[in-house]
């Protein structure tokens, strides 16, 4: 068999072997059902988060005023990354500090909850002295 370039029939996909699925014949009412099943889902979804963060706000709140612990400490250690005018970086030691995070599933306070804080033992501190091609602001 010789190669034509130019032959379209050569480029078709055979139509007697493949695999055909039944089409499905989905009318307007058909797709309203599903977006509207979709929209009840997204729905559904956003209102459980929304309650798993009030809950987990609460039981803090809760924690707090009942005097649990509702707040635990973490020690890390801490760095201090500066970015000097030259556009040089300069890293210096800070230590170890603790820092106190929340006793919860997830951030409150704009605070790490302690079970991640206790996972990141380093904290780098970034300080920006300024602008190297705008002196005149700092």
């Amino acid at each position: 068999m010789t190669y034509h370039a130019r032959a379209r029939a050569a480029f078709q996909p055979s139509t007697g072997s493949a695999f055909k699925f039944p089409a499905i014949n989905c009318t307007s009412v058909c797709r309203a059902l599903i977006s509207e099943v979709v929209k009840r889902l997204l729905l559904a979804l956003v209102l459980l988060v929304v309650a798993l963060y009030l809950g987990d706000y609460l039981r803090l709140r809760y924690r707090m005023a009942t005097n649990h612990a509702a707040f635990g400490s973490v020690t890390r250690t801490v760095y201090y990354s500066v970015k000097l005018k030259s556009g040089k970086t300069e890293f210096s030691y800070g230590g170890l500090q603790d820092f106190e995070c929340p006793n919860t599933l997830l951030p409150q306070y704009w605070e790490k909850p302690c079970w991640l804080a206790r996972r990141q033992k380093d904290e780098q501190i970034i300080i920006d002295s300024g602008n190297p091609h705008n002196p005149s602001l700092y």
